[in-house]
């Protein structure tokens, strides 16, 4: 199903999209309500959780066949550069994806073999988590991707790096809009969820959603990388400095160093990352990186450092429910604050008031 969705993608049907991930989303809640039902559980759970990815493809497939007629057609394409080319670009796309896979599934074993499976539990539990939060990024950088390739193939390369610089901001503030009240009342969280929380599971949690804020720094960057068509050197370079984590976090446990040690090895090598991304970018277009930094790194800063006296005020206030409530609407109120004072510039000031106008309007009419 992947070229109908890249389809649907590049005719910017987002709520087609949409709609069939939430249906993807259904039939796999549907899967583990099942399961419960059923002595043979893992079985089942594997043959409806098959059922739920299928269906959404079919899904994909009928749309296109029928909205895109034209374009979805079987041929025979006798020239043999094409198919080296497009090769070549999946080849190096699934480098990128077999080290994202790696680096979460080899921390796992790393994990698991230094501390076992209590460690690892909590470690799957923090993983899921961020998994929530992850999805923000995604589907905004999902959003991004036909603008960015429109601009950069009519020539417009100005214009492709202001949406990217821009895609990076917006992806980073609406990510720590549940963030930020997870990373101050993790404790509460995942207490109240599990009752019971396997060791580290809380500071797993956190780090791993400042590594996953730290590396959706300059999200639109691979989009506007894929665009020109030379993914190459940036799928390696990136991927390598990725899986460098695994062989650090390996030798810091035979040092010693507590079990979380491995995600702080992830957040430095997503730094580096940030950096690698601006250096290669400029390699490969006339990449102007002091706008990048302007427009998008420095007021994420600035509502970074705006919302983190929230830390320091949090312990004046009692542990329990009424602290999460109160304190959860507030941090997202101060961020919002921020968002808006330090984060937009006036042109995108002006525009969140008249979306706010329009909302105002909308359900005034409907009241």
């Amino acid at each position: 199903s992947i070229p109908y969705q890249g389809l649907v993608t590049a005719n910017e049907k987002f709520s087609v999209r949409a709609t069939i991930e939430i249906i993807r989303s259904l039939l796999a809640f549907f899967a583990a309500l099942v399961i419960f039902y059923s002595c043979e559980k893992l079985r089942l759970y594997a043959a409806l959780i098959t059922v739920a990815n299928g269906i959404p493809a079919l899904l994909f497939f009928t749309y296109c066949k029928k909205k895109f007629a034209d374009i979805t057609l079987w041929n025979f394409q006798r020239d043999l550069s094409k198919y080296r080319d497009m090769l070549g670009f999946s080849v190096w796309i699934m480098i990128g994806a077999a080290a994202a896979v790696g680096k979460i599934q080899g921390s796992a074993l790393i994990i698991n073999s230094f501390f076992g499976t209590v460690l690892n539990a909590g470690f799957g539990i923090a993983r899921q988590v961020n998994a929530v939060i992850s999805m923000f990024s995604r589907n905004l950088g999902q959003a991004a991707i036909p603008q960015i390739t429109k601009n950069f193939s009519s020539g417009n390369t100005s214009r492709s790096v202001a949406l990217t610089a821009h895609i990076s901001k917006y992806t980073c503030f609406l990510m720590l809009i549940p963030s930020l009240p997870i990373l101050l009342e993790t404790d509460f969280l995942i207490t109240a969820w599990l009752g019971v929380v396997p060791p580290y599971t809380v500071i797993f949690c956190q780090l791993m959603i400042i590594n996953e804020l730290v590396s959706s720094l300059g999200e639109g960057i691979p989009a506007l990388v894929q665009a020109t068509g030379k993914i190459k050197y940036f799928q390696i370079i990136l991927s390598t400095t990725s899986l460098l984590s695994l062989p650090i976090g390996f030798f810091l446990y035979k040092w010693g160093y507590p079990p979380y040690a491995i995600q702080i090895a992830f957040i430095v090598t997503a730094l580096i990352n940030v950096v690698m991304r601006q250096v290669l970018l400029k390699a490969l277009i006339d990449f102007d990186v002091k706008y990048f930094i302007k427009t998008s790194y420095i007021r994420i800063l600035y509502v970074a450092l705006l919302t983190l006296p929230l830390f320091l005020i949090k312990p004046l206030f009692p542990y329990g429910v009424s602290r999460f409530f109160i304190f959860s609407g507030f941090s997202v109120i101060v961020l919002l604050a921020a968002i808006y004072f330090a984060g937009l510039e006036k042109k995108e000031q002006s525009f969140a008031i008249d979306i706010m106008k329009g909302i105002f309007l909308r359900i005034r009419s409907h009241g």
